[in-house]
């Protein structure tokens, strides 16, 4: 039928081009810069499904006065919050808001019977949750050997939690030419692949340790991440970063190793930058990962700064995670039996027989290995 001047308004559909862009423009076309901790750490394999390690540190030689009323200075029997601190008795202890100086002569649970004012010191009034600081044993000439002391190292564990992302099509489409670049299956093995990385990634920052049954009726397993196990050397900031609340926190987490890897959030980079002006020490660091590394300068340690993409939101974009990378920090996945490892592996032909099309999928049954906590610390709650 007759349409007078053609425009693109009455030609036939049919007879326009499509003017389509060749590649697919991916907003995060790689996995490399989401996934830093799974990147950064180093990998090993696991006999079992529950992997255990265990832990040790120094006994503590803090402890406080465990009386409201607090005692005279005349008093020998103290309670504390922690007698063992003490064991196996003949130590001095120091008082330090006073100067006085004690020494325990017995122990009874979280009871120490003392001598006040020892070696010269003066005997003064405690009160509740006075700081007792265990100086060191003291014997006396041909006394006989003390009690042993030795403590069990503490049992941890996680479990390898299984990943999987699977992707479909037909025969028909898998066979069909595409207008885009790559075809379109290619393109879904690669968005599947940065998809498998990031349920893996946010399992090791944020994930918690579980041993259940699903919903039909078998073994589940989920891994803990960062967040569950540094429970230690958190600070909660609440507000903007200061370079006073960074450095008081460095003090802790950098008591045991002074040099850290910060993986942090953008706001929190951000706000560490902005002490550079003219206060801080930046220095700018090679690239790691695909990511630009700087170090900043403390009084107490150093800590390198990574940014983590992935740290981001109204509550994790205020978070950062420091890591001690000389301490023991592992991926770890399941490969102990006669069966394949269960390392990251890409699963072909997974439908069932005799369907016209294709199904892949990515599986990895993995999880994190992070030892001696208190090495590491978090920062949250960061708004600028």
């Amino acid at each position: 039928m007759p349409t007078g001047v053609r425009t693109t308004a009455n030609v036939a559909a049919e007879q326009r081009a499509i003017d389509m862009s060749d590649p697919i423009l991916d907003l995060e076309p790689d996995s490399v810069p989401l996934t830093v901790i799974t990147k950064k750490i180093s990998k090993s394999s696991a006999k079992d499904v529950k992997i255990q390690w265990e832990e040790s540190e120094l006994g503590a030689r803090y402890t406080q006065v465990n009386n409201g009323a607090g005692y005279v200075s005349g008093a020998t029997s103290i309670v504390v919050d922690s007698g063992a601190v003490a064991a196996p008795k003949n130590v001095i202890v120091s008082v330090p808001r006073t100067g006085e100086l004690m020494f325990v002569t017995g122990i009874s649970t979280n009871t120490w019977t003392v001598t006040r004012g020892f070696a010269g010191s003066t005997a003064a009034a405690l009160v509740d949750d006075d700081p007792l600081f265990v100086i060191g044993s003291a014997a006396e000439e041909y006394s006989m050997v003390p009690d042993p002391v030795s403590p069990n190292p503490v049992n941890v564990f996680n479990y390898l939690q299984i990943f999987r992302k699977s992707m479909g099509a037909s025969g028909t489409w898998m066979s069909s030419d595409n207008l885009t670049k790559p075809l379109d299956w290619k393109w879904q093995s690669k968005q599947l692949a940065i998809e498998h990385a990031k349920d893996i990634e946010h399992a090791l920052l944020f994930g918690r340790p579980s041993a259940g049954t699903g919903a039909d009726g078998r073994p589940i397993w989920t891994t803990g991440g960062l967040n569950y196990f540094l429970a230690n050397n958190r600070l909660a900031v609440g507000g903007a970063l200061t370079q006073t609340n960074l450095d008081t926190w460095m003090l802790d987490v950098c008591r045991y190793g002074s040099v850290k890897t910060l993986f942090a959030s953008g706001k929190v980079m951000a706000a560490i930058n902005g002490f550079a002006v003219g206060k801080l020490q930046i220095e700018q660091g090679e690239n790691t990962y695909g990511l630009r590394v700087q170090q900043y300068i403390g009084p107490h340690g150093t800590l390198n700064l990574i940014r983590h993409p992935l740290l981001e939101g109204a509550i994790y974009g205020g978070y950062a995670f420091a890591v001690d990378m000389k301490r023991r920090i592992e991926f770890k996945y399941l490969d102990g039996g006669d069966g394949p490892s269960r390392d990251t592996k890409l699963l072909t032909n997974r439908q069932e027989p005799g369907r016209d099309g294709q199904i892949d999928e990515l599986l990895t049954q993995a999880g994190l290995l992070l030892g001696n906590p208190k090495a590491h610390g978090v920062l949250t709650g960061v708004t600028g």
